[in-house]
This record gives structure tokens, sequence and C-alpha cells, in this order.
């Protein structure tokens, strides 16, 4: 198995911290000490390296936005019916949500714009030839920064101002296909701050494969056997329908079947065990829903109102079950001892010390429950996890009582 670490320096609560992802990884310590930072940090940097691209599409497309003129406002002096401007403002509104597609991503968009901005020029030219719109045309003529267009024949602005802003799109383009190109760092941390309001730079946190190190402000490197880090905060995202990234992307996953990814069946079947039953799916008005059905069938309602526990359970089944979970991916588990019952925990640690071996998946694990850490350090030794198990304390740095150090105590927590 390749060798992965996370170094974090003075952010936040983290003083100091050098995590081994290589097996299964427990962070213990002190509610406040930056377990849940880590996390959060590793599932930013492990998706952001892995989308670059995505991240770079999206941040053209805003900039795209800026460029244009607000269509928005202008298109509220030319007169349209009602119907006419909002089909105008939804193809406007429709730039931000393009998808990136990789091989005709730019190609769709820059189409996409020509065919707005036809339009729009089009809506402005007809004001010419209705009487009354000369106040109307001085205004957004006079609203364009081109020098010595007042006075001039409204088709001559118009060829004008298109020519500037084809012009500067191709410049935006270009510029933004270079960041594709060459993956500059200050470009990847941008995007990470965007999505994830989360300002953070490669001189406080650094990702390491094999010993190499993939983050810099010039450039980062895509790693070669970490695709996708999966990170779950609370089982209650399986019945969110919110916008929230991490939730939204986490609900995604548990939805939506990943193809070509040989899915372990016996694992499936304990964790069927434990839970009495398993997960099935239901559409409802179009919508792919979840079901707890008990073995017995005499069982058989939403999720949603299923026990907090028995989500808890249901999400990694899911997980699993639709080949989400492989040896590329590191699983980041933030404190699941708060939703399970007692007997369930030792049940929760055996099923991720079976995944991590028969699957290979990485894992993360903040814990403040003895009997988690416990559990997973004696459930890890009977299946010869050795150096494949890794426990970290969170302990209070000695010059400044508000950061903490994580130190590694190896395979034993004591």
């Amino acid at each position: 198995m390749h060798k992965h670490t996370l170094s974090i320096r003075n952010y936040r609560a983290i003083h100091h911290a050098d995590i081994a992802l290589n097996g299964i990884t427990v962070l213990t310590g002190e509610n406040g000490c930056g377990k849940s930072t880590i996390g959060r940090l590793l599932y930013y940097i492990v998706n952001g390296l892995e989308e670059y691209d995505s991240y770079v599409f999206s941040a053209f497309k805003r900039e795209v936005i800026e460029l244009l003129p607000p269509i928005d406002r202008i298109s509220s002096d030319f007169g349209m019916t009602y119907d006419e401007r909002i089909a105008l403002l939804i193809d406007f509104d429709r730039i931000i949500s393009f998808p990136y597609i990789s091989e005709k991503a730019f190609e769709t968009l820059y189409n996409h714009v020509v065919l707005l901005l036809d339009r729009f020029f089009a809506e402005l030219s007809s004001l010419q030839a209705k009487t009354g719109n000369e106040k109307v045309l001085d205004r957004i003529i006079r609203s364009v920064d081109l020098p010595d267009s007042l006075g001039r024949d409204i088709s001559i602005f118009i060829d004008r101002w298109r020519t500037a802003l084809m012009e500067g799109y191709a410049k935006l383009e270009e510029r933004f296909k270079s960041y594709m190109a060459n993956r500059p760092g200050d470009v990847f941390f941008d995007g990470i701050r965007y999505r994830y309001k989360e300002k953070v730079s490669s001189k406080q946190i650094q990702l390491r494969e094999d010993d190499i190190d993939l983050l810099s402000e010039e450039k980062v490197l895509q790693p070669y056997y970490l695709k996708q880090s999966i990170y779950v905060n609370s089982p209650l995202f399986i019945d969110y329908k919110g916008i929230d990234n991490i939730w939204g992307e986490l609900r995604k996953k548990v939805l939506s079947v990943s193809d070509g990814v040989k899915v372990p069946e016996a694992l499936l079947d304990e964790v069927k065990a434990i839970m009495g039953g398993s997960i099935k799916e239901e559409k409802d008005l179009g919508l792919l829903n979840l079901r707890y059905v008990s073995a017995d069938g005499e069982i058989d309602i939403p999720i949603k109102d299923a026990a907090t526990g028995l989500k808890t359970f249901a999400y990694l089944y899911r997980l699993i079950e639709n080949g989400h979970i492989t040896p590329e991916t590191v699983l980041i588990i933030d404190e699941p001892e708060v939703h399970l019952h007692p007997k369930w925990v030792v049940e929760f640690a055996r099923i991720l010390v079976h995944l991590h071996k028969q699957v290979g998946v990485k894992i993360l694990l903040a814990s403040h429950d003895p009997d988690m850490v416990a559990a997973l350090q004696s459930i890890g030794e009977k299946e010869e996890l050795g150096e494949k198990l890794n426990f970290y304390i969170a302990k209070r740095n000695e010059e400044n009582k508000h950061q903490f150090d994580f130190i590694s105590t190896g395979t034993d927590i004591e």
C-alpha cells in the first residue's frame, strides 16, 4: 500500500500534526483540539486535487459573468414581454450551472455565450427602430467603457462592443486553460476557499504521497493512488435535501452507483445482520429515496424515520453497495459514536476493520469515546493490522495553550 501523510502547521487549533494515512488512523483528544478540522482539510485537499479542472472551470464561469454586460439589468429597458425577458435571463443564469465535461466544456460554454449575445444585441438593435428610445440607447452607450462611442450609429457601436467582449472572452479562456495545464497552487487554494469557505495555504498544509510533496504555491500535483475522499460528520445527511456541499455530495454517493467496482458481498451481509434488515430504493414522484426493511419484512419505513444509529450503518451499507469505497478512497468519519448505542460501537469498529482489510480503503476516524478507540485497537490487533493501525492523541502545546500537537502513539493508544 502506498504511503500518504497529511501535515498541518499552525492552523486554527492545530499547532503541529503529521498524520499517517496507510490503513486505519484514529485521532483522539478533547473537544476543540482540531480533530474535525484535520478530517475536513483532508477531504478538501484530496477531492480538490482530483477535481482541479472542475474548480478552474467554475472560476472561469464566474469571470465570464463578470466580463459580460449586466444583461439582467440592461434588458429591463428593452420593452420585452415578461416571457421574452425571463427566457433571456434564464439563458444568462445558465452560465454558472454549466457542468464541467472535459472534452467539450469550453466549446459548449462558448457556443452558449455567442447565442446569448446574439439575442441580447438583436434586442438592443431593435430599440433604434422604435421611436422614443433615444434616452435608453444613450444611457446604454454611456454605460459601456468604449472610447468614442457617443454619437455613433447603434450598429457600429454593437459591432465594437461585441468585438471587445469576444476578445476579452478569448483572453479569459486562454488564461484558464493554462491553469488546467500548469495547476498553479494559488488557483487550487482559491477554489477551496470559494467552495468551502476555508482559507488555507501550502505553508499550513501538505499532503505527501510516497514522500513526495503534492502541494506548493507554484503547482499542485495529482495523486497517483488517491482519487477521492468521503467525509461523514453525521448520519443525518442521508435524508438531507439542502445545498450544503459536503452533505449534498455525500447524499449523491449514497443514491448513485459507481460503475465497474467489485462489491464485497460478505461485508454487505455483515452490515445487514447488524441492522437486522436491508436498505431498499423507491421512487416517489420521480425522486429516489431509501427505505429500511427488516429481515422479516414486518418493518418497512422511510430511512428518514429510522433511528439515528441505524442510519449510521445504512450510509455505510449504501457506500459499500454503490461501489464508492475503493482502495483509492480515504473514508473520513467524525465522531460516529455520538449517534451509536454503546452496543453498536464495537460492531461499527469491527465493520471498519473488515472494510479496510477486504477493500483496502484508507480510514481516518476522529473520536473522543474510549469504547470506540478500545474497540478499534482490540479488533485491529485480532485482525493483525499491525502498522496499518495508527493512533494519535492531541496534547496542548507547551508554548501556546490554545493550540494542540497531535502525537503519534503508534499502534497502541495507551
